[in-house]
């Protein structure tokens, strides 16, 4: 674990959430749409145990496009230092995405144009219970709920950290069925072995 911390910075973190945010009618040039986006990036920004400097999305300011001044002067800016309401703004959007394949068209916003990518690591030494299993968990969930309320989007969540928390909450539920399937096993091999004992005794 302490290994994977020290190089989280150049090969990311194994404690990694993606999250998937599909419209459900239209392209994702939406005024409301894009400002679910950034509310979801600001939430996953303050989720338990997460590295900030591992949260990428289409409105998060670490995500940048090249600018070239008229005096040659090259600049990185964020992609989106606010989210546009006029459609001519909304367009230029949509041309900068596409612009930028690979690190944006393709990644953060699917190809279809229906459908943005929020991502994070988190910091791997802290998630090292249950607790903070759950206690992200139970957080990302609360998100996912809120933000499917209006009925406009769909959200799905991925990654280390969700399987695990769901293992966790499942964890009765699995050892129950488990524990009936040995115990149904038990019966039917007993069943067969009597059954078996008296086959015998009838042959001889």
């Amino acid at each position: 674990i302490h290994a994977q911390d020290k190089f989280a910075g150049k090969f990311g973190s194994a404690s990694f959430i993606a999250i998937a945010v599909i419209k459900k009618d239209g392209e994702v040039y939406d005024y409301d749409f894009l400002q679910k986006v950034s509310r979801i990036t600001d939430k996953l920004d303050q989720a338990p145990n997460v590295n900030h400097y591992q949260v990428r999305s289409l409105s998060h300011i670490n995500t940048r496009v090249i600018h070239i001044e008229p005096d040659g002067a090259i600049e990185a800016v964020p992609l989106l230092e606010e989210i546009p309401e006029d459609p001519d703004d909304l367009a230029k959007l949509k041309e900068t995405v596409l612009e930028n394949p690979g690190l944006i068209y393709g990644q953060l916003v699917s190809r279809d144009h229906r459908a943005c990518l929020v991502t994070a690591g988190f910091i791997t030494h802290r998630l090292d219970n249950s607790e903070a299993y759950l206690a992200l968990f139970n957080y990302l969930q609360n998100l996912k709920a809120e933000e499917e309320a209006d009925g406009t989007a769909e959200v799905f969540i991925s990654g280390a950290p969700m399987a695990t928390g769901y293992v966790i909450t499942q964890a009765f539920e699995m050892g129950y069925y488990l524990l009936l399937t040995i115990v149904s096993l038990f019966f039917l091999l007993l069943l067969y072995f009597l059954l078996m004992r008296l086959l015998l005794l009838i042959l001889l």
